[in-house]
């Protein structure tokens, strides 16, 4: 995270504009600029590190506007972009996130400074399948799907790390009767040595006690209760050998219930994203479990990045086995696949009673995971085409 941290410095100081967008400049390359993305995962994944990735390359030239400090209760329409003219002129496109209010003054305006650019929407999530019970569908009307499908019109490329997200959004916009559609493109998550420069890739002993982790919001209790009985089974079984670690959850449903009760295990407090992966890395963590309801919201609405992240340090995972995990899991060898409880148990035992077997997994999903899912050149290559 060294460079992000670098760029967001130098995007906060007050620096003349030539000292901070070096990049605006005339030159033979494709020019991207990326609008306003918070510093979260979401932001990161989508903006901040493609960013960073193109410009490593020969053909392309990134700007990141301004990086944001992320706040859950703001979306991108909450906050005041002004975009200088000449970062609008320089572009050649201009990478936005799913914008919920009425975008078409903002578009329009960038298409009066520079008539030809092209505007690319990036869909992180499936804003018309939140579940009713979710903090975030309390924040989001139809008004706000309504505007969204407005914005989508108005691209020429909607992007996403779920394929079956664009699938479900291009059926909407065709359901519209609208011609000149906007294109569709699956552009998966993808590692990055930047996210690690700060973070030892490789463990340095073995615990004593095996220590498994489960990570995410309150917005993700109902994928955690799924697997209240089988963690309560676990600490039955295992007393004080085995540690469950909860980060970013304190253990209850929005209305206060806890869910956790009579089950014995430890908390850690959210940390802002530019810390996540030295914390993740400092817990020393044996197995990591990826509970996920078989619901549209993230079947067809979230990617695999919280399984890349954990097979990049070699740590083995237990994942839901639906739409979401049985791509990029090979069950048995770069990770688990469960379904009923008695596969949790079974998958999440084998890994407790086994280091070697651990460490096999670990190994082997963390080799595929560099090699298949990071910014090799083959993928550069791909995400290059997307900027043609």
């Amino acid at each position: 995270m060294r460079e992000v941290k670098a760029l967001y410095r130098k995007l906060t100081a007050p620096l003349s504009f030539k000292e901070k967008y070096p990049e605006c400049r005339r030159d033979n390359k494709i020019h991207v600029l990326f609008v306003g993305p918070c510093l979260c995962g979401s932001g990161y994944y989508r903006m901040i590190m493609p960013a960073l990735e193109l410009n490593r390359t020969r053909t392309h030239s990134a700007i990141v506007t301004e990086i944001l400090k992320w706040n859950f209760n703001k979306s991108f329409d909450d906050y005041n972009h002004i975009i200088d003219a000449r970062l609008i002129l320089w572009a050649d496109y201009v990478v936005l996130p799913a914008i919920l209010t009425d975008a078409c003054y903002f578009m329009d305006g960038m298409k009066r400074v520079k008539s030809n650019i092209r505007f690319i929407m990036d869909m992180d999530m499936n804003y018309h399948e939140i579940p009713e019970d979710s903090t975030v569908s309390k924040r989001i009307t139809d008004v706000h799907r309504q505007a969204l499908i407005g914005n989508l019109l108005k691209a020429n490329l909607v992007t996403s790390p779920n394929k079956c997200l664009l699938g479900y959004y291009k059926k909407m916009l065709q359901e519209t009767g609208r011609e000149n559609l906007p294109y569709f493109l699956y552009l998966p998550n993808v590692l990055s040595s930047y996210t690690y420069q700060e973070v030892p890739l490789e463990r340095e002993h073995e615990n004593e006690t095996t220590h498994i982790l489960l990570t995410g919001s309150g917005n993700h209790y109902a994928d955690f209760g799924s697997i209240i009985v089988v963690l309560k089974s676990l600490t039955e079984a295992y007393g004080s050998t085995l540690r469950i670690t909860f980060f970013g959850w304190d253990g209850k449903k929005p209305s206060g219930e806890n869910l956790l009760a009579g089950i014995n295990c430890n908390f850690e407090h959210s940390v802002s994203f530019t810390e996540y992966f030295n914390r993740l890395h400092y817990l020393d963590i044996d197995i990591i479990l990826l509970p996920s309801l078989d619901i549209t919201f993230n079947v067809c609405g979230k990617s695999t990045i919280k399984y890349l992240e954990a097979a990049a340090l070699g740590i083995p995972v237990v994942a839901s086995n639906n739409g979401l995990y049985n791509e990029v899991i090979e069950d048995g060898h770069t990770g688990y696949l469960a379904t009923t409880p008695e596969e949790w148990k079974t998958k999440i035992n084998a890994l407790i009673e086994d280091g070697h077997l651990r460490k096999e997994i670990g190994s082997a999903a963390q080799e595929n995971a560099w090699k298949n899912h990071s910014f090799t050149k083959v993928f550069s290559k791909t995400f290059e085409r997307v900027f043609i």
